[in-house]
């Protein structure tokens, strides 16, 4: 047996096995339902030099991690270059950027001891936005290299994994990645549309994601190194 703990996801339609490891190391292992327990425990006993790196790296970079506090002055990321939050007061709550700053706009009447926890949420709304803005704006660009079409666009709070390709063709996006460079926000968007062609990470997939995004292992790359520094 392996020395860490997983979890299992059974889907009839599924024709490839994927190992997933989120921020926070939770193992999540996709397979085909047709896939024994003792399949799955020989794969990831193979795999297990590369997920323990990963947990190795996992916290690391927590460590390192200052966790937001949503207060005034404070850093936030938004296509790869940072943002001071700036506080306000006006008639209504809003969020917007004016130049170099992430402007928050309160309610003239908010008692202070409310302020961060509206302002948490004007931010995470403000995210969720303009993900879905950008993911829409830049869709169609790849969309069209690759002739294909989506059936559904949504954006979660995605706790595993970046992005999903359902079997109906519906593409999920993890708001938290406008955080980082657009770079990698379409690297993204052309794996999930490659999924379309190839429901699997097989070698035909990722000669079609390089024929599309010939520096996409570059861009991969920079997921894993930053992956933690995006948590909550």
């Amino acid at each position: 047996m392996v020395s860490f703990a997983y979890r299992v996801i059974r889907r009839a339609r599924r024709r490839g096995i994927t190992i997933t490891i989120s921020m926070d190391n939770d193992v999540c292992v996709s397979v085909p339902k047709s896939v024994t327990n003792e399949e799955i425990e020989e794969i990831l006993a193979q795999k297990q030099p590369w997920i323990e790196k990963t947990f190795k790296e996992h916290l690391k970079n927590i460590r390192h991690r200052k966790p937001t506090s949503f207060l005034a002055g404070e850093k936030v990321s938004f296509l790869g270059d940072l943002y001071t939050l700036k506080w306000k007061t006006d008639k209504q709550p809003e969020v917007y950027l004016q130049g170099k700053n992430l402007v928050i706009s309160l309610p003239n009447n908010l008692p202070s001891r409310q302020k961060v926890s509206m302002v948490q949420k004007l931010v995470y709304n403000w995210y969720i936005s303009v993900a879905d803005q950008v993911i829409r704006e830049r869709l169609p660009i790849y969309c069209q290299k690759l002739g294909v079409k989506p059936n559904k666009i949504s954006i979660k709070d995605m706790k595993t994994r970046w992005a999903s390709c359902s079997s109906l063709k519906n593409l999920s996006f993890c708001w938290r990645i406008v955080k980082a460079p657009l770079q990698v926000v379409d690297y993204v968007i052309v794996h999930e549309l490659c999924h379309i062609r190839h429901l699997n990470h097989s070698q035909n997939f990722w000669r079609l994601v390089e024929k599309t995004f010939p520096n996409y292992q570059l861009y991969k790359s920079w997921l894993g190194k930053n992956e933690a520094s995006f948590a909550p």
